[in-house]
């Protein structure tokens, strides 16, 4: 698994996007990601902290920060959003899945 830091530099949404081209390219009809946003977790787990990104409760794994998180400007996404967006659009909606 890779460090946690890597998915808070712009890299990260190429990296993601790459991904997708790939799919597409093997073959594969769709792709979905897992968590696009960061996740506000209840009870149980309202205030887990561990090696998976739990900060205080809050899943940090998703392109787009949670909005009442404790990082500065949680209102705005990670550098990764702007890279996967861009890549995301270029691909065309036959490759990325929406809901």
């Amino acid at each position: 698994m890779p460090d946690e830091n890597v998915r808070f530099q712009p890299d990260y949404g190429n990296y993601i996007a790459q991904c997708v081209a790939a799919f597409t390219n093997s073959g594969a009809q769709t792709s979905l990601i897992w968590l696009l946003f960061d996740q506000q977790y209840v009870d149980p787990c309202e205030k887990a902290n561990n090696s998976d990104s739990f900060h205080n409760g809050v899943h940090r794994w998703g392109l787009a920060k949670w909005p009442h998180d404790n990082l500065s400007e949680p209102q705005n996404p990670y550098p990764a959003w702007y890279a996967f967006s861009m890549m995301s659009r270029y691909l065309g909606e036959e490759t990325i899945q929406k809901y």
